[in-house]
């Protein structure tokens, strides 16, 4: 019988029906049941012509007090939802939004022109159930009831344990379940931060390991490593990088120079000249693609805190641009669908989003940015405490973002010294579309008690990896939640699941 359940399943893949046929020839297990908010379920969601057969839901959770309200969406796992892990998604900025992720990168769906939604075929919630937060208060659809949107790294940290504390009021189906919290961008400060809050102060979740893509890790060395990057790739000339080295580290021929410790203004001159490529109106977020409004607009925005040279070691993290109004904050990205699907009254509605929210859904907050208090200029006591607790952290990056370069990232975790013997970069196979076995990457691991650290790099990719190269995406964070699981559950989903995803690939 479960031969011709498969069989129809597979036929209603090739005929781009799988979620009407899988809802009628598979049994499901509700992750959330009786006891989850049914008025906060999505009951229909415009733009698709076919409903999910998993559940959808949509509402607020409060932070530290009522008077911060974070919007929430959670998505129901396709596969197992009773078993699967709870997996939490924050994209970064600071003032970024989380839909980000689920419409434009890892989501079961995503948002085209129309405005529309279509299936995504590499969604993570294939494997977990997956849960978006918008955050801090004033990204988004989050609000504080006050108006007051001012925080740091400690308080959104601090929110964000009260807010999972909150959604496991409402979903007390998933208290002992398997967590992993995930990101990119500014939530490499985000995440470790919130997982040491739930190490610290304790939660029912079980939490096992951290997925960040291109993390922002360290400031100092991200500052380094994307002069190196500019060099490597050749984006400034030999000369200037020669005069850099001399000025800044006293040797053409030094291996590793630390500009941000040399305070001269001869080091800072030839810096300035390395940085005009920042601003020279390249996409950051991937070298190798066009800018969404042209090369005319200089790369100032929400980032431009990552590429202030400023030597000082007192300086924890230099305070980004004042963006006002009129000013894109995320140059080179065109968020012109998402907005213009987020912002209709019907979509609103579907999503419960109260009217007193009447500000625009916008992608990024210049707001909430520009009054952001950045607490940590280096998190490698934060990420050697989850270690130290058996949490396992997977750290990748694409390899042609600007932003949080992979060079930075690989240092950043060499320095933490975890195992005496670094280990070396391997080589990563994925299965492509066109069926063949290609490089995805490189990575390497290094182990600590019963936690693993993994480095990986995505080949080709820019800042945002599930975009970029979902299918490498996907396979990467589902055999991270196999590798760190409890139990065999997962293990026969992301089998079965890769048994599927193939077979889709012959049949089309």
């Amino acid at each position: 019988m479960y031969v011709l359940h498969l069989v129809l399943l597979l036929l209603s893949v090739a005929q781009g029906e799988r979620h009407r046929w899988y809802h009628a020839y598979f049994p499901r297990f509700f992750a959330s049941g009786p006891s989850a908010p049914t008025d906060e379920r999505v009951a229909a969601l415009p733009g698709l012509t076919v409903q999910p057969n998993y559940a959808l839901y949509s509402g607020y959770l409060h932070g530290t007090s009522n008077n911060v309200q974070l919007h929430y969406w959670f998505v129901e796992a396709e596969n197992r939802p009773n078993k699967a892990p709870l997996v939490l998604w924050l994209n970064g900025g600071p003032g970024c939004s989380s839909l980000e992720g689920l419409l434009q990168e890892n989501g079961p769906f995503k948002v085209i022109p129309g405005p529309t939604l279509k299936y995504n075929p590499y969604s993570w919630n294939k494997v977990a159930n997956m849960l978006y937060l918008e955050s801090p208060a004033g990204v988004g659809f989050s609000y504080a009831q006050d108006g007051t949107i001012a925080t740091d790294d400690d308080l959104t940290a601090q929110n964000n344990y009260n807010a999972l504390l909150h959604f496991l009021e409402k979903f007390p189906n998933f208290e002992g379940r398997d967590f992993f919290i995930a990101g990119e961008s500014y939530a490499g400060i985000y995440v470790p931060t919130l997982a040491v809050q739930l190490l610290r102060n304790g939660s029912p979740l079980k939490l096992k390991g951290l997925f960040v893509g291109n993390p922002l890790t360290n400031r100092d060395i991200n500052v380094n490593s994307a002069l190196y990057f500019l060099n490597y790739y050749g984006l400034t000339d030999e000369s200037a990088w020669n005069t850099a080295l001399r000025e800044c580290c006293g040797d053409e021929c030094v291996r590793k120079c630390t500009f941000t410790d040399n305070t001269s203004s001869k080091c800072t001159k030839a810096i300035t000249y390395l940085k005009r490529v920042i601003n020279s109106g390249l996409n950051l977020y991937n070298i190798y693609e066009s800018c969404a409004e042209g090369a005319t607009e200089a790369a100032d925005g929400i980032y431009s805190h990552y590429f202030e040279f400023r030597p000082s070691v007192s300086h924890k993290f230099s305070r980004p641009k004042q963006l006002n109004k009129t000013e894109k904050v995320l140059p080179c990205i065109d968020d012109t669908v998402i907005r213009a699907y987020l912002n209709q009254p019907q979509v609103r509605s579907a999503l419960h989003i109260p009217p007193e929210v009447h500000d625009e859904w916008e992608l990024c907050s210049a707001d909430v940015n520009k009054q952001y208090r950045h607490s940590y200029a280096d998190t490698s006591d934060l990420y050697l405490e989850l270690l130290h607790a058996n949490v396992s952290v997977a750290l990748y990056s694409g390899d042609v973002d600007l932003v949080c370069n992979h060079l930075g990232t690989e240092w950043f975790l060499d320095d933490l010294q975890v195992q005496a013997d670094k280990p070396n970069l391997t080589r990563w196979l994925f299965v492509d579309e066109d069926k063949t076995r290609q490089v995805g990457g490189w990575k390497k691991e290094w182990k600590l008690n019963g936690a693993v650290l993994r480095f990986v790099t995505v080949r080709g990719s820019g800042h945002m990896v599930p975009q970029d190269k979902p299918l490498q995406a996907f396979n990467l964070f589902a055999d991270f939640l196999k590798d760190n699981t409890s139990g065999s559950g997962l293990s026969k989903i992301v089998l079965c699941l890769s048994s599927l995803l193939f077979i889709h690939q012959l049949l089309n």
